[in-house]
């Protein structure tokens, strides 16, 4: 709260008692910010501070200087400037005020400013004034509390202190002055200058402490006489008592009289200076005391409480008295004084007290007892006890009496053993009870654990008594449960209560247990055994406790913590526990406490939108097994246009689950088989369950059986790679055309309850090309996680492979679903997860598909080598076992295919087209592997020549052809093997080459074209579209229309593997080069090529000769004996 200047002066006038308050947040608050800049030429407070502490400032006279701040500050003072003074700072007014109005009510609060208000620019100015006065006017009183409170914060500087150091030394170095002054002049008024002085003294200094070490004042009062001092302070010493007889200043002013001593006694704010009154008291005055009277006994006893240095001084002027009787004391009216010292903390004191107790004092109230038994001295202790033994403990003490006993350190033994003894059932009633339950203190809460169940069993209580005994307790401020007794009278009261009914408890307790600290690890363990039901507690609030976003925005929470009833500190400190929530996630998994449809679907959609993992995977477990594909298709419609970010709403389907658990279901005499461990149940109790709902137990697996169920813990086979006999024996029968079911526990579950549900084939298709949709629109959202799950989790033969356990029959996707086109575009996409999941499917899709040629040209030009690698596995390797549902079949094959990969521009795709062309001979048409001999790619053009003199080979036989020996057969084989592994041609590929468009000679004359014409620029009859130009459309992956496709198709011929053309220069180069390297690996083709290519090594081109020479030589090295070939071949 802010305070202007104006409420203060309002205040001061209808005299507030709460003035000082007031004063002290005026001074402490903080300025006005103003709203707009401050012109520089503007004087303002800190402005002025900032020039009068300027080194060019100081430079100047001091009467300049001085003149200066004269004049600045009349000019804030003015109140006339754009920016006056602030408030704070006119509290030198007020203060002003309160000195020279002189009223009771003005000194009292001008006293009491002193003291609180902190030395800041307004009070100081305003205390500096007073306190010229008070010394000129001889008013000891303010005189000495100013003086104190300089002398004390002398050296207390920081930063922005108001006063300087100097300043304050210069103020303790005139009160010492004056005080001196006054000690030689005027003796009298010097003690009680002094008196007023050492009265003001905070409570804080301590004897031999900082404060008291740096004191001007103070230490000239005590030491004067004893102690080195230079010009501002004394020097330092060992601590010591602040009373000297012989260095105190001015000593035989102070041995004149006593009373000012004793006043100084009763009104001295600080224990030090009390001991040094009582030490001065006992030096000077023993004789004079004698005579003490009994009023100054109790003018002293009425001081300041718990000094021991009063006590001591009581305690001495009654022993040294000798008119002070103890049996006169209660006439003397120093009974009481007495009495009083039992309190103190002076051991002298409070053993006179107690020997005076003993005697003349054996009344004492019960309440002053108890307080003595709660002391800090044990004779005192010893004493209280002993004198409550000594009465009665029914009638004196009574229950309550000793329930407070029981509450202390040092006397519960003797308490409780007091209350077992002589009360019974009708005095230690259940609310007496209650009270030692919930007082937090130890002893109480152990004596009322152990003896309420003596007195009273559970079911006497009630339910409703130990609730409450639980709502009350609570745990500490400061989180230090192991000093909190709360926690075993918390375990105590549950422990009661279970041996109640639970049943009886409503909801609504369990809720606010399993959210208290000290009850909650007890309630888990209860529903965790299943003491306690989670089907009872409503949804929503396992909601808030599982999921962070909606304990966020629970109403309930809010309510908890903002209740109209006092909260608790556990209220208070409530948050989210993410301990708790994985338990909850734990009981809302298992499926004997919840389907999941109880859950919510939406509520488990906004899970799989979480960005954290552990919100993800408990949804998409549960997702994928409690829902089908159609789901997914009304959770779009619903949440069409709406952020999936908020926190849940629990729209479809959450909380139907109590009625549906009571739905009565008729299993019509279908038969069950259980086979694997069950999660909700034992077997046993499954069985007993399916009777009960008119259904029948098979003892086998057979033709008659309905539905073999598979526990949701699986088997111990299960891991291994292994499927039990059961499973395996009815998938068998279910590839035989039985009608047998394989489901799962939790479809099993469902079908009890009346939840299983029959979805069209068309909402099944819809449900899962959303699932689709939602995993490929944006592979890096939450949610694409959870539709890659539920699609691989739904696949008939995936989920088999990924558990061990088919799907249920409702919810399998359709294999039709991932046909080529959907599926092929995900292998080329950049996120590894999408790439991975289009793999999966592919391993298990890809022996159904027919793609289009722009399809498998697409797999095979992948840039990531685990695509490629899949598709050679699929085109290239043997059938088996393990490939039989992604190898391609021959039929899969069409010659529009082949010429999109061989046609490619990754190598890896042409390897894969020439192999393929190799091993499948009906794909070898003459004319377009004639074609292919003209490609840019050195192993196509290879492929290509081989190919040809393969065939023309098997129509050939060269004038020294002999019959081959089973060494030369093996060496050929080898390299054949070498050779890309060429199949042999078969019967029907030879009658198919029957016909060859010309003999050998023909195959010479391509080379001869070759090296003595100029090849055409392009060749005929290849108008077709380029596969690779086709490869830069833009494809549609995720279209759900075929038609998309047809746009990427290549054209194609089944009889043509079409080739883009190249240059006539570069095409002669690889004929010359494709022709050379087959001859290398066949001598016979060599010795028909060798004339020809010696031929042209006389050629005028330089280019062709120097790679005819290179044939040639090479061709030479590797068959020496065709040198006697090198005749040159006349042109035609």
């Amino acid at each position: 709260m802010s305070l202007s200047f104006s409420q203060i002066q309002q205040a001061w006038q209808v005299q507030d008692p709460s003035l000082v308050d007031k004063l002290c947040t005026l001074a402490t608050q903080a300025d006005a910010i103003p709203e707009t800049p401050i012109p520089e030429h503007d004087l303002t407070f800190d402005r002025f501070l900032d020039k009068i502490f300027s080194h060019q400032f100081r430079e100047q006279h001091p009467e300049v200087q001085f003149a200066e701040r004269v004049a600045m500050i009349a000019k804030l003072e003015a109140d006339e400037g754009v920016y006056p003074l602030p408030d704070r700072y006119k509290i030198h007014i007020i203060l002003t005020a309160l000195w020279e109005d002189g009223s009771a009510y003005s000194r009292t609060i001008l006293k009491q400013a002193i003291t609180a208000l902190p030395i800041s620019y307004g009070v100081w100015k305003g205390l500096k004034r007073i306190y010229k006065q008070a010394e000129f006017s001889q008013d000891y009183e303010i005189f000495g509390q100013i003086a104190a409170k300089i002398d004390l914060q002398r050296f207390n500087q920081t930063a922005n202190s108001a006063v300087s150091l100097a300043t304050k030394t210069y103020m303790s170095l005139r009160a010492w002055r004056y005080l001196r002054q006054l000690g030689q002049q005027m003796p009298i008024g010097y003690i009680d200058a002094a008196v007023s002085l050492l009265a003001s003294y905070d409570e804080t200094m301590t004897a031999g402490g900082l404060e008291q070490t740096n004191s001007w004042v103070l230490n000239h009062i005590c030491f004067h006489n004893s102690l080195d001092y230079g010009v501002n302070r004394f020097s330092s010493r060992s601590p010591r008592k602040l009373f000297d007889a012989k260095g105190r200043a001015f000593s035989e002013a102070w041995q004149r009289d006593p009373e000012p001593l004793i006043e100084l006694l009763a009104i001295a704010k600080n224990e030090a200076v009390r001991q040094f009154a009582t030490d001065s008291l006992k030096h000077d005055f023993k004789t004079q005391l004698r005579d003490v009277s009994g009023e100054t006994l109790q003018y002293l006893s009425a001081g300041q409480a718990h000094s021991k240095a009063r006590d001591e001084m009581i305690v001495w002027l009654l022993e040294n008295a000798p008119h002070f009787e103890k049996s006169k004391f209660q006439t003397l009216g120093l009974h009481q004084v007495v009495l009083q010292l039992l309190h103190s903390h002076y051991p002298a004191a409070y053993q006179y007290a107690i020997g005076y107790a003993k005697s003349y004092a054996q009344d004492l109230p019960l309440t002053e007892l108890m307080l003595l038994a709660m002391s800090d001295y044990e004779p005192v202790r010893a004493f209280a006890i002993n004198s409550i033994l000594s009465r009665d403990p029914v009638a004196d003490i009574g229950v309550n009496g000793w329930g407070q006993l029981l509450d202390t350190e040092h006397h519960y033994q003797t308490a409780s053993k007091q209350l077992s003894k002589h009360f019974t059932r009708r005095d230690l009633t259940p609310e007496w009870f209650f009270e030692r339950l919930t007082s937090g203190r130890t002893h109480s809460v152990k004596f009322a654990i152990k003896k309420l169940p003596e007195l009273y069993s559970a079911k006497d209580l009630g339910i409703e008594y130990f609730i409450r005994v639980a709502q009350q307790l609570d745990i500490p401020e400061v989180h230090d449960f192991s000093a909190n007794n709360d926690s075993d009278c918390m375990e105590f009261a549950l422990d009661q209560l279970r041996r109640l009914d639970l049943s009886q408890v409503d909801a609504a307790v369990w809720q606010i247990l399993l959210l208290h600290p000290l009850s909650q690890a007890t309630i888990t363990d209860w529903f965790d055994e299943d003491v306690l039901s989670t089907a009872t507690l409503d949804m929503s609030y396992w909601h808030a406790l599982a999921y962070e976003p909606d304990w966020q925005v629970s109403e309930y929470i809010e309510q908890l913590k903002s209740a109209d009833t006092p909260i608790k500190n556990w209220q208070k400190h409530l948050a989210f526990d993410e301990y708790l929530a994985e338990n909850v996630r734990d009981w809302l998994s298992d499926v004997r406490r919840f389907a999941p449809i109880d859950l919510g679907f939406d509520w488990l959609m906004n899970l799989a939108h979480s960005d954290q993992a552990l919100y993800r995977e408990f949804a998409i477990e549960r997702i994928n097994k409690g829902f089908l594909p159609a789901d997914f298709v009304a959770y779009l419609d619903s949440n069409e246009g709406d952020s999936t970010d908020n926190a849940s709403s629990n729209g479809t389907d959450n909380k139907d689950s109590n009625s549906d658990a009571a739905t009565e279901v008729d299993l019509t005499g279908q038969r069950y088989l259980f086979t694997g461990k069950m999660q909700s149940m034992t077997r046993g109790e499954a069985e007993k369950v399916v009777k009960a709902a008119n259904g029948a137990i098979s003892g086998a697996v057979n033709g008659k059986l309905d539905y073999l169920v598979i526990g949701d813990d699986g088997s111990p086979l299960y891991g291994n790679g292994r499927k039990g006999s059961k499973q395996v024996k009815a998938e068998s029968l279910i590839a035989d055309g039985a009608a047998l079911k394989i489901i799962s526990e939790t479809a099993f579950l469902q079908m009890l309850s009346g939840q299983s549900r029959e979805v069209s084939e068309d909402d099944t298709f819809a449900g899962t090309n959303a699932l689709w949709h939602m995993a490929t629109d944006d592979a890096t959202a939450p949610i694409s996680e959870l539709a890659i799950s539920y699609l691989s989790h739904h696949h008939e033969q995936i989920c088999m492979a990924l558990t061990d356990r088919p799907v249920d029959p409702d919810a399998i996707i359709p294999s039709s679903f991932f046909d080529a086109e959907r599926v092929i575009p995900l292998l080329q996409h950049r996120n590894s997860q999408l790439r991975e999941f289009g793999l999966l499917l592919s391993e298990y899709e890809m022996a159904t598909w027919q793609p289009t040629p722009a399809l498998w040209l697409m797999m095979a030009e992948s840039p990531y080598n685990e695509v490629t690698q899949l598709l050679k596995r699929a085109l290239l390797d043997k059938p088996s076992v393990a490939n039989r549902r992604y190898h391609v079949q021959s039929a899969q094959l069409s010659a529009g295919m082949l010429n999109a990969l061989i046609d490619s521009k990754a190598r890896v795709a042409r390897q894969i087209g020439i192999t393929l062309l190799q091993r499948h001979a009906n794909f070898q048409d003459v004319q377009s592997l004639y074609r292919l001999t003209q490609s840019t790619d050195r192993e196509v053009r290879y492929a290509a020549v081989t190919m040809l003199w393969k065939h023309y080979k098997a129509r050939h036989v060269s004038p020294n052809w002999q019959p081959t020996s089973s060494d030369s057969k093996d060496k050929d084989a080898a390299q054949d093997k070498d050779s890309c592994a060429q199949p042999v041609i078969t019967e029907q590929s030879d009658k198919r080459l029957a016909s060859l468009p010309a003999e050998v000679d023909q195959l010479l004359m391509l080379l001869r074209r070759g090296l003595f014409e100029l090849p055409p620029g392009r060749l005929g009859g290849s108008q077709e579209p380029s596969t690779s130009d086709s490869n830069k459309q833009k494809y549609q992956r995720y279209s759900d229309k075929r038609s998309s496709s047809q746009s990427y198709e290549v054209a194609e011929s089944d009889s043509n593997i079409t080739l883009k053309p190249i240059s006539a220069s570069r095409a002669k180069l690889a004929l010359i080069e494709t022709f050379r390297d087959v001859a290398l690996a066949d001598s016979t083709f060599a010795a028909l090529i060798m004339p020809t290519l010696f031929t042209f090594t006389h050629s005028a081109g330089k280019m062709e000769r120097h790679a005819c020479l290179v044939a040639v030589t090479r061709l030479l090295h590797r068959y020496p004996e065709l040198s006697k070939n090198l005749q040159p071949v006349v042109s035609a």
